[in-house]
């Protein structure tokens, strides 16, 4: 009988306890709750600042790029400055007629179409002050058709990357696309 009263007794004091013990679960689920949508957004916030870090950098690369590219405009701004002052002298006013063929440079980087157009120039006119001085050898012909046929070569050979690189950064803007839009899904 003792033993029935201690139990009851026990059992008071349980049930007592139960709606505390309930509420303590309830909040330990709503926290655990809690806990899990924060760390979801914790990961999300790293993923996002991992993008804009990459994104960062690319621009960060970019922006060296067109600084290094400027300057190299600048100095051939410089040089067109100087080669017109020299144009416009007497022995190289009527050597300065067209423009050279521009269909073979519109695939190539402003910088580079720049130079290669000042130097086809160049090799037109000393060709022109070569073939107008009788005297010569036909060795600085030569030479010259060299220097001429060289810079064709170098021309197409920029050509060439330049149309490769324009294609991997075309390869590169697509498989960006195609993660940006599985990261959107």
């Amino acid at each position: 009988m003792e033993n029935n009263i201690v139990l009851e007794e026990e059992l008071g004091k349980v049930s007592k306890k139960k709606p505390q013990a309930d509420l303590f679960r309830k909040q330990v689920s709503e926290l655990n709750f809690k806990l899990t949508s924060e760390t979801e957004r914790a990961d999300k916030i790293a993923f996002e600042n991992a993008k804009l870090m990459e994104k960062l950098e690319a621009i960060s690369i970019e922006k060296d790029r067109i600084a290094v590219e400027r300057e190299q405009l600048k100095e051939n701004l410089e040089e067109l400055k100087c080669s017109q002052v020299g144009a416009s002298s007497p022995e190289f006013s009527q050597l300065t007629e067209g423009e050279p063929d521009s269909g073979m440079l519109e695939n190539i980087p402003p910088s580079v179409k720049a130079r290669l157009i000042r130097l086809e120039k160049e090799n037109k006119q000393l060709k022109k002050y070569k073939t107008a001085s009788a005297g010569n050898s036909s060795s600085d012909n030569i030479v010259l058709q060299t220097m001429v046929d060289d810079m064709k070569d170098r021309e197409e050979e920029l050509g060439n990357k330049n149309r490769e690189a324009n294609k991997k950064v075309m390869e590169l803007e697509a498989r960006l696309e195609e993660v940006q839009a599985s990261a959107n899904i």
